[in-house]
């Protein structure tokens, strides 16, 4: 589904991925939850596997693939994997296996040891922090209007990469309100 994402958008796919945070949710997949972060660490690799070749043969602890390829290919080879959670077990997999984080936190002071960290991780695997994305989302129901510009200025001196608006709890009634606001807050930032 990805590939196929990825070529109808034109090569413009972030798959963000995440190993999910309750039991109840490995239970109804049939899988443990201890294994959790091993199992989407042979998945990241199996998936970039099928994406950037035609045959793809791996015996692994969790997936057996033999002699299988997909159709058709994804037009970015590997697609950008991103991503999500904040524990340390999982900013070191991002550093490992990433290409980006998307960072759930709604304020930069809380968010900048994090970074810290990741920074730390990335150099400690010989990567560039620079050539690594991260992807906050500012939720407009925490925010007033008048804190837009600095808000954004924090997160871009944090280095963000990406930005993107939440208006759920908002108070608005209509999609046309929805996008007023998004198209507001693109106007104060200048983003």
């Amino acid at each position: 589904m990805a590939a196929e994402i990825d070529v109808l958008s034109g090569g413009r796919l972030r798959l963000g991925v995440g190993v999910g945070e309750t039991d109840l949710e490995m239970q109804a997949l049939g899988h443990g939850f201890t294994d959790r972060g091993k199992r989407i660490e042979e998945q990241v690799l199996l998936m970039r596997e099928l994406w950037t070749k035609s045959l793809v043969t791996l015996k692994g602890n969790y997936h057996t693939v033999d002699d299988m390829g997909i159709a058709p290919m994804p037009r970015q080879r590997p697609i950008p994997i991103w991503f999500g959670g904040e524990a340390d077990v999982v900013i070191r997999r991002m550093a490992r296996l990433g290409d980006g984080w998307m960072l759930n936190r709604a304020y930069p002071e809380e968010a900048k040891p994090m970074l810290e960290k990741l920074h730390g991780y990335l150099g400690q695997e010989g990567r560039n922090p620079d050539e690594f994305g991260v992807d906050i989302r500012i939720n407009l129901s925490k925010h007033p209007r008048a804190t837009w510009p600095q808000l954004v200025g924090q997160w871009r001196a944090l280095g963000i990469t990406y930005i993107g608006v939440n208006n759920m709890g908002s108070g608005f009634k209509s999609l046309a309100e929805r996008l007023e606001a998004i198209d507001l807050f693109k106007q104060e930032t200048g983003l």
